[in-house]
């Protein structure tokens, strides 16, 4: 059974304009996260270097060229620097996780964006299913009333030689209801006149 449709203009432009922008902003976030990743990657690879270094860190040598008097200034110094180095390192393990926190934010964005874009491409899918539907019915009703036009051509064409006078269709059209019923009391007029005259012959 064919759905009727309402003939309203169907606003597919605003539509087709939001699924562009989200389109070219779901593009941008995706260049984003890229650029972002590939910097997280770098970081990566220089924390365990670092954390490398950290481990194979020996002092032993170092201790050993190392005056007994100046020992305890050494290895003050020597504290200072892990320390400060400690400090580097957790404050590039934050910017890290700032970064991946930032990433799998923007990942939740991209998937947020995809999903309205497939909800946009689906509404889209069905007005122009019912633009086509609402289309073929529209032809089928112009068919019917090119029908209608025509029959009532041949039915004018039929009637005209029996009224005298050459505005009976525009009566007709203008006025239906009075127009049968004024052709209603004729004929019974007609049928009454003719009755009375089979009489008199008779």
């Amino acid at each position: 059974m064919k759905r009727h449709i309402r003939k309203e203009k169907i606003p597919i432009l605003p539509i087709i304009a939001s699924h562009t922008a989200l389109e070219q902003a779901c593009t941008l976030l995706h260049e984003t996260i890229q650029s972002q990743a590939k910097a997280i990657s770098v970081q990566q690879d220089a924390l365990v270097s670092k954390k490398q270094a950290w481990e194979e860190l020996g002092m032993l040598q170092e201790s050993n060229a190392i005056e007994d008097k100046n020992k305890e200034v050494w290895i003050r110094e020597k504290l200072q620097t892990l320390k400060n180095k400690q400090a580097d390192l957790l404050t590039q393990i934050q910017n890290y996780s700032t970064q991946k926190q930032k990433l799998d934010a923007d990942k939740s964005k991209i998937d947020e964006l995809k999903e309205n874009i497939d909800q946009i491409t689906g509404q889209i899918k069905d007005l122009k299913s019912d633009t086509s539907l609402f289309q073929e019915q529209e032809g089928n009703k112009k068919k019917e009333l090119d029908k209608a036009a025509s029959d009532l051509s041949e039915v004018e064409k039929t009637l005209s030689p029996y009224f005298i006078t050459p505005d009976w269709i525009d009566n007709w059209k203008a006025t239906p209801d009075v127009f049968t019923e004024h052709i209603d009391a004729f004929a019974r007029k007609w049928k009454e006149n003719t009755e009375k005259l089979e009489q008199i012959s008779e």
